[in-house]
C-alpha cells in the first residue's frame, strides 16, 4: 500500500526523504485510489473531491489534513513561540517544541486533533508545513537540562524542523500504514571545529578519538594550523574538511568567498579534496550556500539552518540545493562550561541525549572544539556509544550512505518518552543570560 499527497511540494519531498517513505502526488479523479491507504490533504479540496475522500474514508483510508482544507473545521490562529510536548499526548516524544510562527488550533485547543469516523481516522495538523520547512530565521535558545539552574544555549534555527518531522512520522506510526519495511537504527558522528587550536590540543584530542576508534570529521581553520598541517595528514581514520582559512565573521559575500577559495587552494597543495565544509559560528544563508554550490562541496553542517534532524537538501526558491545539510546537536562542551556545568553534569547531559536518540533510532551527531578540553567527558561519550554498539561514521561516509538510501532512522511504536516534572515550556533567552554569557565566556573558554 502507498501514501498519496495532493500537493507534493519541496517541503513534503524533504519529509518523505527523511522518514524513508515515498509519497506519490495523486489526482483524486484519475488515480487508482485503491492502492492508497493513507492520503495527505495539504491544499483546499472541491466538493467533488470531498465526495471521493468521504467514500475513501468509508473504505478505511486514513487522512492527514493540514489546517482544515477538507473538513472545513472551525479554527483559530495565533503566533506561538514554543509549547510543552506533553500537552499533545503520546503522539509527540520530544522536548520543548519551537514554532516561532502562526499555528492553527482546533476545537480541542490543540494544533493536533484526531477525528474518528466509523471506519477510519482523520488526523488534523494545524501547521503550515511548507512555511515551516523553508523558514531560515535564527534565534538564541536555551536547551533544557534537569537539575540545572542555568541552561546551555546557542544561536540556532528559530523553529524545530525535526519536531515537525517527528510529528508526521508519529502520525504515520500510529496509523494503519506499515513503517517496518526498512531497518531503522542510530549512527554516531563526531565533528571537530578546530577554531585556533594548538598542535598539542588537536593531537591530544586525536589520541582520545583513536583510543575508541572514533572516525572524527575535522573542520579546520587553516591559518591557525599551517605550521603543523602535515602532521594532521597522519591522523588515522580521520576526515579533514574546511571550516575557513581564517576564523572570522565575514561581513560580505566576497570576503567569505575569497576565504573559502584560499582554503580550497591550500587543500589542493596537499592533494586533498574539499568534500565538506562547516561555516564559522554555525552560520548559514542562501548566499553562503551558493558559494558551497559553486565550489562543489558535497555536504555542509550548520545549526543555524537546522539541528537534531536527519540530513536534507536545503530548499532555495522552491528548488533543492545540491549540497547536503548534516544537522548536529548544537550544544558542545564549551556551551556547558559557560552554563557552569560540572563534568558530572556534562556527562549526565550527554548520556541523556545519546540514550534518547538511541532509543528513538535517530542519528547522534555531536561536536567539540579542541580548546575546550574535558577529555573525561569525551571518554565517557565514546565508551558509552561503543557499549551501545552504535555504528561510528565520519561525515563523508554518513553523507554517502544517506544519499544512496542506505540509512533509515525513526523509532517504533513501543517508544515512550518520560518528561521531567520541571521541563520548561519556553526557551526564552533573557538579557540576564546575555550578560552572564558575555562576562563568563571569555574566562571559561580561554585555555
Amino acid at each position: 500500500m502507498k501514501i498519496g499527497i495532493l500537493n507534493y511540494t519541496s517541503s513534503w519531498k524533504t519529509i518523505s526523504s527523511q522518514i524513508g517513505i515515498n509519497f506519490e502526488e495523486i489526482n483524486l479523479f484519475h488515480n487508482n485510489l485503491d492502492n492508497f491507504n493513507f492520503i495527505i490533504i495539504n491544499r483546499n479540496t472541491s466538493n467533488d473531491e470531498n465526495n471521493i475522500l468521504n467514500r475513501l474514508l468509508n473504505n478505511g483510508t486514513e487522512l492527514l489534513e493540514i489546517k482544515n482544507y477538507f473538513t472545513k473545521s472551525d479554527l483559530y490562529s495565533k503566533f506561538v513561540n514554543s509549547l510543552h510536548p506533553s500537552l499533545f499526548g503520546d503522539i509527540l516524544y520530544n522536548q520543548v517544541i519551537d514554532f516561532n510562527s502562526i499555528l492553527y488550533f482546533y476545537s480541542n485547543n490543540s494544533f493536533f486533533n484526531i477525528i474518528k469516523t466509523k471506519y477510519s481516522n482523520i488526523y488534523q495538523l494545524g501547521i503550515d508545513v511548507d512555511e515551516f520547512y523553508t523558514d531560515t530565521k535564527t534565534t538564541r535558545k536555551n536547551f533544557y537540562f534537569s537539575n540545572s539552574t542555568r541552561y546551555p544555549n546557542e544561536t540556532v534555527a528559530s523553529n524545530s524542523k525535526y519536531q515537525i518531522r517527528q510529528i508526521i512520522y508519529s502520525i504515520l506510526l500510529n496509523s494503519n500504514f506499515d513503517l517496518n519495511s526498512n531497518k531503522r537504527q542510530s549512527i554516531f558522528t563526531f565533528r571537530i571545529d578546530s577554531d585556533k587550536s594548538s598542535e598539542y590540543q588537536m593531537f591530544s584530542l586525536y589520541e582520545v578519538l583513536n583510543k575508541y576508534d572514533i572516525k572524527g570529521t575535522w573542520f579546520l581553520d587553516i591559518k591557525s594550523h599551517i605550521h603543523f598541517f602535515e602532521k594532521l595528514l597522519n591522523y588515522k581514520k580521520q576526515e579533514l574538511g574546511i571550516h575557513c582559512y581564517e576564523h572570522n565573521q565575514f561581513k560580505n559575500y566576497n570576503l567569505r568567498k575569497s576565504d573559502i577559495q584560499k582554503a580550497i587552494s591550500f587543500f589542493k597543495n596537499f592533494n586533498l579534496k574539499q568534500n565538506g565544509i562547516s561555516a564559522p559560528f554555525g552560520e548559514w544563508n542562501n548566499e553562503i550556500n551558493s558559494i558551497y554550490e559553486e565550489f562543489n562541496f558535497s555536504y555542509s553542517s550548520e545549526f543555524s539552518l537546522d539541528y537534531d534532524n536527519f540530513p536534507f537538501y536545503p530548499i532555495l526558491k522552491n528548488k533543492f540545493s545540491n549540497v547536503l545539510q548534516i544537522p548536529i546537536h548544537p550544544i558542545c562542551i564549551g556551551s556547558l562550561r559557560i552554563a557552569s556545568f560540572s563534568e558530572k553534569e556534562m556527562i549526565k547531559y550527554y548520556e541523556t541525549i545519546i540514550l534518547n536518540k538511541f532509543k528513538m533510532n535517530e542519528p547522534i551527531c555531536l561536536y567539540h572544539h579542541p580548546t575546550h578540553g574535558h577529555h573525561n567527558v569525551l571518554e565517557f561519550i565514546f565508551d558509552f556509544v561503543t557499549k551501545l554498539g552504535i555504528p561510528k561514521l565520519n561525515y563523508n561516509t554518513y553523507s554517502y550512505l544517506w544519499k544512496n538510501n542506505q540509512l533509515y532512522f525513526g523509532c517504533n511504536k513501543n517508544f515512550v518518552q518520560n518528561y521531567a516534572r520541571n521541563l520548561s515550556s519556553t526557551r526564552q533567552f533573557s538579557i540576564r543570560h546575555k550578560i552572564q554569557n558575555y562576562l563568563e565566556s571569555y574566562y571559561k573558554l580561554t585555555p
